[in-house]
Parts: structure tokens; C-alpha cells; sequence
């Protein structure tokens, strides 16, 4: 769909990318109903290290790399957060390498992305 968008000049803004702080959080400490993701969390976690990125950066990184995607909207729950994710910003460069891997994570279960 993107491409297509694209060649009518619509201009794509993405949200979400975090999943509503869900892929940031501690994978040993999500609900029941979110243990699903919990692999996905964990893989997150060691591509991140493995860049020597904090998981912002991957996350921002993917949505990024695609050329369709004018900008990516994030929310904060305090200047803590704002500030690290201001600061993902600055490893964007050194995501490129695991951003392949990273592909794995997509998840198009509605009842886990909703």
C-alpha cells in the first residue's frame, strides 16, 4: 500500500511504533494477554544490543527506513521519555545493520496490535 500512496503524493504519518509502549517495556513483565508479543519483545531487545542502540532507536529506525513513511509520531508520558526517544534519534545511524532482522518482529494479530 505504501507505494501506492506514495505515487498519489499522500503523505504517510505512521504512530504506534513503540505498540503503545508495549515493545519497550520489560518483556518478563507483560500481561497475560500480551505474552504473544513476548518473543517479539525479547528479539527487540537482543537486536538493540546487538547495534548497541536503545530499542527507541530500532524501532524509530524501521519506520524510518521506509521511503513512503514522511513521519513517524510518538507519544510520551514524561520528559523522561521524551528525552530518550529525542536521544534514539541520535543512533538512527548505527540501526541499518539489524534492520533486517528486525523485519521478524511485524505482527499483524489486531487483537494484539489493538
Amino acid at each position: 500500500l505504501l507505494p501506492s500512496l506514495a505515487a498519489a503524493s499522500i503523505e504517510v504519518h505512521v504512530r504506534s511504533v513503540f505498540l503503545q509502549g508495549v515493545l519497550l517495556a520489560r518483556p518478563d513483565t507483560l500481561p497475560p494477554h500480551l505474552l504473544p508479543l513476548r518473543s517479539r519483545a525479547d528479539k527487540l531487545q537482543r537486536l538493540a544490543s546487538q547495534a548497541g542502540v536503545p530499542p527507541e532507536a530500532l524501532l524509530l529506525g524501521f519506520a524510518l527506513e521506509e521511503a513512503a513513511i514522511a513521519c513517524v509520531v510518538v507519544g510520551v508520558d514524561g520528559l523522561p521519555s521524551l528525552l530518550a526517544n529525542l536521544r534514539a534519534l541520535d543512533h538512527l545511524p548505527r540501526v541499518a545493520p539489524v534492520l533486517g532482522e528486525a523485519r521478524d518482529l511485524l505482527c499483524t494479530d489486531e487483537r494484539l496490535i489493538n
